[in-house]
């Protein structure tokens, strides 16, 4: 083979390898944080680097294992190039060698990194392509060679240093607070994660609204109190109970009854979902709580109502004020009345409802009705917007989260607190 040959082998090997180091390293520095800084607009090139990062490991893999064979590849056709080229130009193979292979080194190693740190949305967008079809051929061998790796390790390694699935919860929180150090997760997202923690030494006891605290409703009322009393208070389900308030025996949907205008609220009864106050709170969460506006109803060891559980509950003990609102901003109940959360848009609320509430540069009906009154008001108050009275459904120190508004031709003109 003549030097000539040999040298442009050995360039076109090197070109391969340029492109496989940029694309290793590249790989190496791929976070979840950094995909919107690398793709910027290209949202095509932020699917690529998703999909980049869930097969991450596979990929570097491949590519480890052409740089392999591109290295050796190199290192055979450079010394076959230095003992032709030495007799002919007079000079000792040693420093020539030498010289070939620092020069494979800048050009392939070193030069290739620092284009990855600097351009890597150049690396992703014009280097992986041809790379990842040259990874394709190599598939089978990295797949055989991670196999075999794994067995002989497992083989020599002793059961005791061998990792194991399960961890403790003070070495989960380590992982988290890493993962978080090195960007791959928000702050939030790993306070949640402890919080997820946490959740696994609690129970249904911990978690629940103690009886003390729960709205609960006679099915012996008559029809009239009642439909007062569901109107006024701010739960989306009702337990419900016949003679002694431990003898829960049923539980109330109130959006359907609302939507239904003066239906006998008996017909959205439905039967109670009874769990004992040492049940997990995660299983719990699992086999009872996954449906919006799911309900159970805590026993105690005795067969006594302790309190009730929602997965508002559950999810408070997760993010806390932070939790995102299972409620849809507005419904049409019919009848001119509507249930909307307290972050309902005004402008909307006038489309909807055909009134011309006044604004003074507010945006939501939420902090309308907090700015009007100065406050924010309990659960069950009545607040009059004319031609609109609002009832509020539930609230936090912070902020009103539901109310019931319903539409009055002649509510008197003139804004009052009804409470």
């Amino acid at each position: 083979m003549t030097p000539t040959l040999l040298a442009i082998l050995l360039l076109g090997v090197g070109i391969v390898l340029f492109c496989v180091s940029a694309l290793e390293s590249a790989l190496f520095d791929l976070r979840e944080h950094r995909i919107a800084t690398i793709a910027g607009d290209d949202e095509t090139l932020a699917q690529q680097l998703r999909g980049f990062l869930e097969t991450k490991r596979s990929r570097l893999g491949n590519v480890l294992v052409l740089s392999a064979l591109c290295n050796t590849g190199m290192a055979a056709l450079a010394l076959l190039l230095v003992r032709r080229l030495s007799p002919s130009l007079g000079i000792d193979p040693l420093p020539l060698g030498a010289l070939v292979l620092g020069t494979m080194i800048v050009l392939c190693h070193l030069l290739p990194n620092l284009l990855a740190n600097l351009r890597p949305r150049w690396v992703f967008s014009i280097v992986s392509p041809p790379v990842n079809q040259l990874c394709l051929i190599v598939t089978p061998f990295e797949r055989a060679l991670d196999s075999t790796a794994r067995k002989l390790t497992d083989l020599i390694t002793p059961k005791s240093l061998q990792p194991t699935i399960e961890y403790q919860d003070e070495e989960l929180e380590t992982l988290v607070e890493m993962r978080r150090d090195q960007g791959a997760l928000e702050g939030l997202e790993g306070e949640v994660i402890h919080e997820i923690l946490k959740l696994g030494d609690k129970t249904a006891k911990d978690c629940m609204t103690p009886r003390v605290d729960t709205f609960t409703l006679s099915k012996e009322l008559p029809r009239d109190e009642a439909d007062r009393l569901i109107r006024e208070q701010p739960h989306r389900r009702v337990p419900i109970y016949e003679g002694a308030p431990d003898e829960i025996v049923g539980v109330l949907d109130v959006l359907a009854y609302l939507r239904t205008g003066n239906e006998n609220y008996h017909t959205h009864i439905a039967p109670p979902t009874f769990v004992p106050e040492t049940l997990g709170a995660i299983e719990l969460f699992q086999r009872h709580l996954r449906a919006e506006g799911s309900l159970v109803v805590v026993l105690d060891e005795f067969g006594g109502f302790e309190g009730i559980v929602t997965k508002s509950d559950v999810i408070e003990h997760l993010v806390g004020d932070v939790a995102p609102s299972e409620e849809t901003e507005i419904q049409d109940l019919g009848h001119g009345r509507f249930l909307v959360s307290g972050s309902a848009r005004l402008d909307e609320l006038r489309e909807l409802t055909g009134t011309d509430l006044e604004t003074d540069g507010l945006d939501t009906i939420g902090g309308l009705i907090a700015t009007d009154l100065g406050r924010i008001p309990s659960p069950g108050e009545k607040i009059s917007l004319p031609p609109i009275v609002a009832t509020i459904r539930k609230s936090t120190k912070k902020r009103i989260e539901e109310l019931l508004l319903i539409t009055q031709d002649d509510e008197p003109r003139g804004r009052r607190n009804q409470s």
